[in-house]
């Protein structure tokens, strides 16, 4: 099975922990730290998502 997982967000799951030794400010975008509590992500969602053909958890 196939799924496309284009529209999954891997920073919703793991978020970046940044450079702990500089603030963000004077970091780029992407480097910046996420300060957001990580949703859980499942094998149960691997699986349904694989059976959809596509990632279905926005």
């Amino acid at each position: 099975m196939n799924a496309d997982i284009e529209s999954f967000n891997f920073r919703r799951y793991f978020p970046n922990t940044g450079i702990w030794f500089l603030p963000n400010a004077i970091l780029p975008e992407y480097l910046k730290t996420d300060h957001h509590k990580p949703e859980p992500l499942t094998v149960q969602m691997f699986i349904e998502s694989a059976k959809a053909g596509r990632w279905l958890y926005d």
